[in-house]
């Protein structure tokens, strides 16, 4: 268990200097390309707020790709994430630290899962198809990874 594993979001992201602006709904329907290759553009910001900045790659890459992919390129994904933190200033976020933060992301965005799927729309079937797919990926990047071994059990109980 992380030395951080009973800290709050916010102790944990001003501990590393990682308070980032987070999508909340960091998927692929919310991304478009520059056709020249020279930009990425993030849209559909109503869910954004401040959180730890690992935890956004783990909505993304845990929901957006599919199961073999996501296993099959996460590491150097979320290698080259931690590479870009600090190339712009993040100076003591070791990779490890940043793996097991993309790790508890997994675990954090399962709460959208469990609550969106009681305000989902069965009758639109895009919306309860989208649903279904992004549960199953996200409940798998979990479970693959464990996540639920890094919080502190005694947090499970609201205080």
């Amino acid at each position: 268990m992380p030395p951080w594993h009973s800290h709050s979001r916010r102790e944990i992201a001003n501990e590393f200097g990682i308070v980032c602006m987070c999508h909340g709904d960091s998927r692929l329907d919310n991304v478009a390309f520059d056709p020249s290759g020279d930009g990425v553009y993030r849209f559909d910001w109503q869910l954004s707020f401040k959180n730890i900045g690992p935890t956004d790659i783990s909505y993304f890459l845990g929901g957006s790709l599919p199961v073999d992919l996501r296993r099959e390129k996460e590491a150097e994904l979320v290698r080259i994430y931690h590479d870009a933190l600090c190339a712009r200033g993040v100076t003591n976020l070791s990779f490890a630290t940043c793996w097991d933060l993309y790790r508890l992301g997994h675990l954090y965005y399962l709460c959208y899962m469990t609550t969106g799927g009681t305000e989902t729309d069965v009758e639109n079937e895009r919306s309860f198809e989208l649903f279904q797919i992004a549960s199953h990926r996200k409940f798998t990047a979990a479970l693959d990874h464990n996540s639920v071994e890094i919080i502190d059990p005694s947090y499970a109980i609201a205080r």
